[in-house]
Formats: structure tokens, C-alpha cells, sequence
């Protein structure tokens, strides 16, 4: 049976409907699984989960729903230690987004640091999510792990028992794009129900996540006024903007033209822009083709190459594919100049142009097919030492994608 004492958590939709969640907070579910590995009888760890829970067990407040979140507090050091058996010791308290939730509320039970600074409200103690369209995109996620916690019980299911969704976020200031990986975990989380529910109509499979997304048709079927989820809920928020935007940059890149269709190029930059976490840089793009073994440099260069500027002679770009195709076939994976100086002419002569125009620092990465060099890929900025070889990792996933362009 459902409970009395339960947090009531209402959601507003975007078309001026509510969502309400009804939550209890219950180590139970956590607990159980401490059993499962006692009576396990692995060595070293039955007899850790059976001395943690015979500590829990000499607190009642601990062994029932808790609706008191004092009763936290009191027990700080506890909590602590029983939560380190749900995040893995690898996890940084500094570095790591984590926290703990009573189930589909903003009411945080535990967290890392660096959660806490970025998304708790000091005043209140709860999650703050400003952003309208991530807000909208959680009641979306809250409501699938919700109904996946419910098919999974009442109807037999098999739906994983987690909720992934990105959102982007832009700096207000910089205008940088992040992409952030939100994990909604409801391993810890049980649910009841009162009265009779009803059988699904035969079109639902059961067993599909798809199912899960037809949230009209299941808040009708199964309101969820008739539930009530109690434990604990894990959340995890991981910085993903490095995928996301190779893989950005890949679609754009399978745009025919992709380097010569101006919005295409300046997506590009962009997208660049917010895979190093940098404003104002610019890229180029310079392709080495041969025709009977005799370079052939097209338009391409005059509109999107930044190594060759509008008077280079013939020579002088065949000597800088000599130079740069010697430079990477050492083994040398980038070419940087994190400061572009009159010294550095001598040894790069290509330089000269671009630091007479404003350049201050620059990346060139080679675009190689079989050993042989096809190209450059180029990233500059007018701020000297803005870029360097810390870089590297950050840009070394998206170079093979303009080598296939």
C-alpha cells in the first residue's frame, strides 16, 4: 500500500500541464542489495556489506522511509560510507558530477563537490536547472524512467533501468557550446501501487523502448497519481561536448561541398570552436592534390586554405609540402607554434603572411591517406600562446574526419 508521508513533486509541461511525482526517500532497496552480496559469500566483501549493515541497522530512522532529511545530517559520516558502495572509487569528489536524489525530485540526499557547486541552490538545498529546454527535456527523462520502473514491476518487462539524454548548454558570455550527458539511475528505486491496474492495449510490445516514449498514451492508461516510488535515485552528469561534436563535424562533412558552401565552412569553425573551448578561432583547410605526379592547387585554396596567401608562387607551395611532409613524417602527429615570432620565419616561412594579417598562433594538422600527406587542416587565433600542444587530445578525434572529406 502507498504511503501517507510522501514528497509531492509537480512538474509543469511546456503546454500548461502538471506532472506530479509521489516520492519517498528509503535506503530499502540500497540495503537489499547489500544482502544479495552477503549471502553471496564472496570473501572479503560479504563480511564488508554485513559489518556496514549491522552499523545501519542500529538506527531505525535508517532502516525505514526517512521524511525527516535531518535525520541526514545527523548521520553524515554513515551516509557517507553507504553511499561509497554506490559510486565507484574511481569516481573524484573534485572532478566528478554525481549525486543522489529522492526519486524524481530536485531534493539532493548526497553529492560530489563539484555537482554541488554547479547545480545546487545554497538557499534551498535542491537542483536548479535555469535553462527552460533542459528542464522541459528531464520531465521528458523523468517520466521514462518512471514508466520503465512501472512496466518493468506490474507488466513483466525488460526496459533498462536507466534514462540517458544530452543537453546543450551555451556560455552566456563566450557563446561556447557544451554538451552534457544526463543519467537518471533508478536501480535503488521501488515502486507501489494502489488499486487494480489495467491490462495495456496489444499494440504496446512490452518489451521495446519505444513503447516507453509514447507518454500521452501511457500517463492516460496509467496515471501516475496511482504510484509511488520509493528508494533512492542515482544521477550522473558527464561532459560529452568532444563526441558530440565529432560527430557534428562528421555530418557536416558528408554535406556535399562541405568546404566550399560558406554556412557549411562556418558550422564548421564553430564547432571547431566548441571542441577546444576556445572563442575566436579560425581554421583553414589547404588539400595537396597531384595530377602525373605535378601539384594541382585549385580555388579550394584561395577560399578556405590559410596556408597559402593570394600571391604564393608555384614554388613556394611546393616547398611547404616538402617542408610539412617531411615535419610529419618523423612521426611528428601536429605542427604548433603557440607563438608566432619573426624567429620563426627562418624555419617556417609560411608564417610570414599569416603574422603580417594577425595571426599570433597556430595548429596544423596533417590529413594523411596511406602514408601520404593530403592535406592540412589549420586552427589560428590572433592571441599569442592561446594555442599549444595541451590541445592535442581534444582535436586528435576529429582530424580523421576531414581526411575522409
Amino acid at each position: 500500500m502507498v504511503g501517507s508521508k510522501s514528497i509531492e513533486t509537480t512538474d509543469l509541461t511546456p503546454n500548461g500541464g502538471a506532472i506530479t511525482f509521489l516520492s519517498r526517500l528509503s535506503f530499502q532497496p540500497l540495503i537489499n542489495t547489500w544482502q544479495k552480496k552477503i549471502e553471496e559469500g564472496q570473501e572479503g566483501t560479504s563480511s564488508f556489506y554485513r559489518e556496514l549493515l549491522e552499523k545501519v541497522s542500529q538506527y531505525p530512522e535508517l532502516m525505514q522511509p526517512v521524511h525527516d532529511m535531518a535525520v541526514l545530517k545527523k548521520h553524515q559520516a554513515l551516509l557517507n560510507r553507504m553511499m561509497s558502495t554506490v559510486f565507484p572509487v574511481v569516481l573524484s569528489d573534485k572532478n566528478d558530477l554525481y549525486a543522489v536524489v529522492v526519486p524524481f525530485t530536485y531534493q539532493v540526499i548526497y553529492s560530489s563537490q563539484l555537482f554541488q557547486h554547479f547545480f545546487i541552490d545554497k538557499e534551498s538545498g535542491l537542483v536548479n536547472i535555469e535553462d527552460n529546454e533542459t528542464v522541459e527535456n528531464i520531465i521528458k527523462e523523468k517520466l521514462c524512467a518512471a514508466y520503465q520502473l512501472i512496466l518493468n514491476k506490474f507488466y513483466s518487462t525488460k526496459l533498462p533501468g536507466t534514462s540517458i539524454s544530452v543537453h546543450s548548454d551555451r556560455h552566456p558570455v563566450t557563446g561556447l557550446e557544451k554538451f552534457m550527458e544526463l543519467e537518471l539511475d533508478a536501480r535503488f528505486v521501488d515502486v507501489k501501487t494502489k488499486g487494480t491496474l489495467p491490462e495495456l492495449p496489444a499494440s504496446f510490445s512490452m518489451n521495446s523502448t519505444a513503447d516507453i516514449l509514447r507518454l500521452d498514451e501511457l500517463q492516460q492508461l496509467l496515471s501516475l497519481n496511482k504510484f509511488e516510488f520509493e528508494g533512492m535515485m542515482l544521477v550522473r552528469v558527464r561532459d560529452v561536448t568532444g563526441q558530440q561534436i565529432v560527430n557534428d563535424i562528421k555530418n557536416n562533412l558528408l554535406t556535399i561541398n562541405a568546404f566550399t558552401e560558406t554556412s557549411t565552412f562556418s558550422n564548421l569553425q564553430t564547432q571547431m570552436q566548441n571542441l577546444i573551448g576556445l572563442q575566436g578561432l579560425k581554421i583553414g583547410i589547404t588539400a595537396f592534390q597531384k595530377i602525373d605526379k605535378r601539384f594541382v592547387f585549385s580555388e579550394l585554396h584561395k577560399t578556405v586554405s590559410l596556408l597559402f596567401h593570394d600571391t604564393a608562387s608555384l614554388k613556394e607551395k611546393n616547398n611547404l609540402y616538402i617542408k610539412l611532409d617531411q615535419f610529419f613524417s618523423q612521426g611528428n602527429s601536429l605542427l604548433v607554434v603557440s607563438e608566432i615570432m619573426q624567429a620563426s620565419f627562418q624555419e617556417y616561412p609560411f608564417l610570414e603572411h599569416l603574422f603580417a594579417k594577425g595571426i599570433k598562433s597556430m595548429i596544423i594538422c596533417p590529413l594523411i591517406n596511406e602514408k601520404e600527406l593530403l592535406g592540412t587542416l589549420e586552427i589560428i587565433s590572433e592571441i599569442p600562446g592561446q594555442l599549444n600542444a595541451d590541445l592535442v587530445d581534444k582535436i586528435s578525434p576529429a582530424i580523421p574526419l576531414f581526411t575522409l572529406s
